[in-house]
């Protein structure tokens, strides 16, 4: 089924929807698209604007904007087990504070119910208040998934990121987001430096992109500029690193700490192995921080510049 969600002059939608079933598409027009306005009072059994819940498969949510969400809840959210085949695309997510803006959160316990096939495509995601929370995060029992070509853009903490260990999933062999591909994404303005709700508050600590104990990873062709880390490899939980990553072709402009973070520091003892950085553009700070645990990890072919000149 197809249901179509028209816009009327400019009256907004208050409602939450959860999706429970199969074989769906949710769209509106890409250029009057619906609005899911969520200040104030709201009706609806999800706690977000959009949930994807458990046993659902072929599904799409397309086009629209969604804005004004709170709590510590999502915009769109992808939660539970046995998930698949889920493309979120087109949708214009903003002015949210203390709230994720696409959540994917895999709960199974066993690699049958496992969540695939999930795809992020050309989506905005700007002007989050995220506090400790990240605006993409891909969390759990998640094996094969795309977040290609979106924008992330003035916000207070972590753009993608990739997550395992965070017992997401009561399997702890499973825990792991996996064999992803992270591609063509924009990501400007992203630090926690006045970021007054995170740890960091003060500090340049926000990443554009962040691998914390993932693994099999393609992260390319991705344009980052003015972001506290360009892209992070590394992990929080003790015994964990993230692993064979492929860090090549991006360009990382005028980071404001370093480009490249990898490894997991004496707080947070994760790591980083069976890695490399390769091929990459580095434009104004081509600064790297090692941290521990950091096994065969190649950094090489970077091309590295001050800055770019103009010509006319």
């Amino acid at each position: 089924s197809a249901i179509n969600v028209h816009r009327v002059g400019t009256d907004v939608y208050k409602e939450r929807v959860s999706i429970t079933r199969s074989d769906l598409v949710l769209q509106t027009d890409v250029k009057n698209p619906a609005v899911l306005d969520l200040a104030g009072k709201t009706t609806g059994r999800a706690n977000a604007a959009f949930t994807v819940g458990s046993g659902s498969s072929d599904i799409s949510i397309k086009n629209f904007e969604i804005r004004n969400f709170t709590g510590s809840t999502a915009a769109i959210r992808i939660d539970g087990s046995n998930i698949n085949n889920v493309t979120v695309a087109g949708n214009d997510i903003h002015s949210a504070t203390g709230a994720e803006g696409i959540a994917v959160y895999g709960r199974g316990g066993n690699d049958a119910s496992k969540l695939s096939k999930i795809n992020i495509i050309a989506n905005k995601v700007h002007d989050l208040k995220l506090g400790e929370l990240e605006a993409i995060p891909i969390n759990g029992n998640i094996s094969g998934f795309k977040v290609i070509g979106n924008s992330g853009y003035k916000l207070d903490n972590i753009f993608i990121d990739t997550i395992g260990g965070e017992r997401v999933s009561k399997n702890a062999a499973l825990d792991q987001a996996r064999n992803g591909e992270i591609s063509f994404n924009y990501a400007d303005d992203i630090s926690t430096k006045h970021n007054p709700n995170s740890r960091e508050a003060g500090n340049y600590s926000a990443a554009a992109i962040y691998s914390d104990g993932a693994k099999n990873l393609l992260i390319k062709n991705n344009y980052i500029r003015n972001t506290d880390f360009g892209i992070e490899i590394g992990g929080e939980h003790s015994g964990l690193a993230s692993s064979n990553v492929a860090v090549s072709s991006n360009v990382i402009e005028a980071s404001n700490y370093v480009w490249l973070g990898r490894g997991g520091d004496p707080q947070r003892p994760g790591g980083a192995k069976d890695s490399y950085a390769r091929d990459n553009v580095i434009i104004g700070n081509a600064k790297i921080e090692t941290q521990s645990n950091v096994r065969n990890f190649v950094v090489e072919r970077n091309l590295v510049f001050t800055k770019i000149a103009a010509t006319t």
